[in-house]
């Protein structure tokens, strides 16, 4: 008997993960109007300033990761200069 990759020649590992679509997610606790403020701010930061990290926000949310932007903890945009070792 051969070993192959995931098992089955030809056939993705099943993990018994679902994706967004069709996995039932929990109710959200509401947010208030600061925090909702501040979750907006947070996506338009960065699709203004960093637009390639948008699909992986959305590919995160799809797979169950994380509850969307009210997930996305904080945004920084580093600069040269800015002590983070890029000088």
């Amino acid at each position: 008997m051969s070993a192959t990759y995931a098992g089955a020649k030809g056939k993705a590992a099943d993990f018994g993960q679902k994706s967004a679509s069709t996995a039932a997610r929990p109710a959200l606790r509401p947010l208030s109007a600061e925090e909702q403020a501040k979750v907006a701010m947070k996506k338009a930061f960065v699709e203004e300033h960093l637009p390639e990290v948008v699909p992986v926000v959305k590919d995160l949310y799809n797979a169950g990761l994380i509850d969307g932007w009210r997930s996305v903890a904080e945004v920084r945009l580093l600069n040269k200069g800015d002590g983070d070792g890029t000088e």
